[in-house]
């Protein structure tokens, strides 16, 4: 199962033909022939869509609609499947939920089952105590990309070096395999070697050529 973030709805069939993809290309490295069901979920914040208790006696202490309501009628979309989960609690003002759209469900899981899991998964974000928005994985998504920025090599300019990762992604089919091997290699080339004295305590062993 991935949860996916930062895709807008014109960039769902560009998803599913590439970067599905190339999730089944990564499984084949692993071992030849394998290929599991794939569930993927794209995960959004960026939208205007609200909810309110129709009566007040179902609000919470702020005025929103309980932690774990879902909408997956009505307002959704004709074609792909989604739902609006509001997990967390509002602290203040008007709670936002976060969209969910199954763009691929190989798994067949069901409707009830996606939207207890992304529930419960918002329940055990590490850094924090409470119930979050967001199911954790797009946090840890987020961390490592912010984290990776600081290990880029930094250009004679003083400008950071071109996100190679963000070039490979946008790529699409139109790469070839042995392009590919080389923007992956640029990618890797791009990262600043880890100092002797973190590399067995903040990193895993690595050889080094």
């Amino acid at each position: 199962m991935f949860f996916r973030d930062g895709v807008s709805e014109g960039q769902f069939a560009h998803v599913v033909d590439s970067e599905i993809k190339a999730i089944r290309s990564a499984c084949e490295t692993l071992e030849k022939g394998y290929r599991p069901n794939i569930t993927f979920i794209v995960v959004a914040k960026r939208h205007h869509a609200r909810f309110f208790p129709a009566e007040r006696r179902d609000a919470d202490r702020t005025g929103n609609c309980p932690a774990g309501t879902v909408v997956d009628t009505d307002i959704v979309h004709p074609q792909f499947y989604d739902f609006y989960l509001l997990s967390h609690p509002g602290l203040q003002g008007t709670s936002r939920p976060t969209h969910y759209s199954i763009l691929i469900d190989e798994n067949k899981l069901s409707v009830d089952d996606i939207q207890a899991l992304s529930y419960n998964l918002c329940h055990v974000y590490a850094r924090c105590t409470r119930v979050v928005s967001i199911v954790p994985p797009v946090y840890y998504a987020h961390l490592v990309g912010r984290r990776a920025r600081f290990h880029t090599r930094i250009g004679a300019s003083g400008d950071p070096t071109e996100d190679s990762a963000s070039s490979i992604g946008n790529t699409g089919n139109t790469m070839g395999t042995d392009e590919a091997a080389a923007a992956e290699d640029a990618m890797v080339a791009a990262y600043a070697p880890v100092r002797p004295s973190l590399q067995r305590s903040t990193f895993p062993p690595t050889s080094q050529n």
